[in-house]
């Protein structure tokens, strides 16, 4: 196992779903009603906040840009409870920060905040 496993699985897993798609195009379900004026708003939306939480990555580190980009996303997708928001936005960055730094020994964007591990 080496540093290559994980992007060549994801690789493969892609490039499985995309011939899926190409075999399939119209799947079990007709997607004519996702083709509407508010769910490309969406899609744009939810690109923009994408590109957004790339651009400030660095600067802001992984922590706190994870952590905002998670309030944004869920707030995009219609989640109004603050508790929900909160209780998804501040432990799934740490737990991923841990597992990449501490298991993965691999390092993440520290930016303005940094952890002792």
């Amino acid at each position: 196992v080496g540093p290559r496993l994980f992007p060549t699985l994801a690789g493969l897993f892609c490039a499985l779903m995309g011939l899926l798609l190409a075999l399939f195009p119209e799947g079990r379900n007709n997607l004519a009603g996702l083709a509407t004026r508010d769910s490309r708003r969406n899609v744009g939306w939810l690109l923009a906040l994408s590109v957004g939480y790339v651009a400030t990555l660095q600067g802001l580190g992984f922590l706190l840009g994870t952590a905002a980009a998670l309030v944004l996303y869920l707030l995009a997708f219609g989640e109004r409870r603050w508790w929900v928001i909160l209780v998804i936005a501040v432990p799934v960055p740490l737990l991923i920060e841990a597992a990449f730094v501490r298991l993965l020994l691999l390092e993440l964007p520290t930016g303005l905040l940094s952890l002792p591990w």
